[in-house]
């Protein structure tokens, strides 16, 4: 049994249920068979575009990887590594609860790249705090464009976007409370490390302390090279912006394939946002079932009731299901191997 629970089977059993969840949505109201009729009316010029955008947001990803990887070691870092890298986070970002395995994934990449673990985990963190902090930039800005347009038509959802918002953005502030309160922020883990002790949940405290402090040590300094880097730190910042508005605007694209009429660009930028924010601590890969479901809510307010489930397909085709097809042939070279990140 307890075998049987192992995170390894753990993974695969959420994995199989976001896929049950994906052939719900395609046998429900003969969603992918009126998607397949459709097809030959779809404007396939801006299907194109949708698809586009998904590569021009590996391809900024990568672009960004390689920035923080050029200003971190003297030696030349390809664009093809850095795609890499990116192509295996989107992997297990797809199948892997909350990401769980991405960072370790890409970590590991790196290091069979010739970096060393220390600052391969280095830069993933960089990255990872630059992405939070734009993406409540993102949000909030979002929330002050289209709050209202959303929140007049439907307030129950705009009420678990809002606590998202909040949730991100406090987020970004422990962050910020790591890098400025170090030995507070250490001294409230040790506090809850020796409790746990005490109630024999964990063993070994003295060693994961430790453990602890040399991730810690790592984080704070990077966290203050992000902020004593100001133009490397605007130029990822404006490209993970850049990013996020590819992902946000395939909806759009989608709903211009449908041939619909109209430019509602801005708000379907902040509803797909909202959609992303509402779904992203569901415990299932690729927030299967909460995304599903978000779309649905939110842009039914755009499409006709015939069209919505159909777009909805479309757009985790594009946006979810591309990157396991695709991040499959980057993963599937990685050759496990244990390393320690050092100080």
């Amino acid at each position: 049994m307890k075998k049987f629970l192992s995170m390894k089977n753990l993974y695969l059993i959420l994995l199989l249920i976001s896929f049950s969840i994906l052939i719900y949505f395609c046998i429900d109201d003969n969603n992918l068979i009126t998607l397949i009729e459709n097809v030959s009316m779809l404007n396939i010029f801006w299907l194109i575009i949708a698809c586009g955008f998904m590569l021009l947001n590996w391809l900024i990803d990568a672009i960004i990887v390689k920035i923080l990887t050029n200003s971190v070691y003297s030696f030349k870092y390809s664009i093809k590594d850095a795609f890499k890298v990116t192509m295996v986070g989107q992997f297990f970002n797809a199948i892997t609860p909350f990401c769980l395995a991405s960072q370790p994934m890409q970590i590991l990449t790196m290091s069979q790249q010739k970096i060393d673990p220390g600052p391969a985990f280095s830069i993933v963190i960089r990255k990872f705090i630059i992405y939070q902090t734009t993406l409540v930039v993102y949000l909030v800005s979002t929330m002050l464009f289209s709050y209202s347009f959303f929140a007049d038509r439907i307030p129950e959802f705009m009420n678990l976007a809002m606590l998202g918002c909040v949730s991100q953005s406090f987020a970004v502030l422990l962050i910020a409370f790591f890098t400025v309160k170090k030995k507070l922020t250490l001294r409230i883990i040790s506090w809850v490390l020796n409790l746990l002790n005490r109630m024999n949940v964990i063993s070994n405290k003295e060693e994961k302390m430790e453990s602890i402090e040399k991730q810690m040590n790592i984080y704070v300094e990077n966290n203050r090279a992000i902020g004593e880097n100001l133009n490397l730190t605007l130029k990822a910042f404006i490209l993970t912006c850049l990013q996020f508005t590819m992902m946000f605007s395939i909806s759009f694209c989608i709903y211009k394939a449908f041939n619909n009429p109209g430019f509602d660009l801005i708000d379907m930028i902040s509803g797909q946002a909202f959609v992303m924010t509402t779904a992203a601590y569901t415990p299932l890969p690729g927030g299967s079932g909460a995304m599903e479901g978000s779309f649905l809510t939110v842009f039914k307010l755009f499409f006709s009731s015939e069209n919505v489930k159909p777009a909805m397909l479309l757009w985790r085709f594009i946006t979810y299901y591309s990157c396991i097809i695709f991040g499959v042939f980057f993963a599937m070279n990685i050759k496990r191997r244990k390393f320690s990140i050092t100080t």
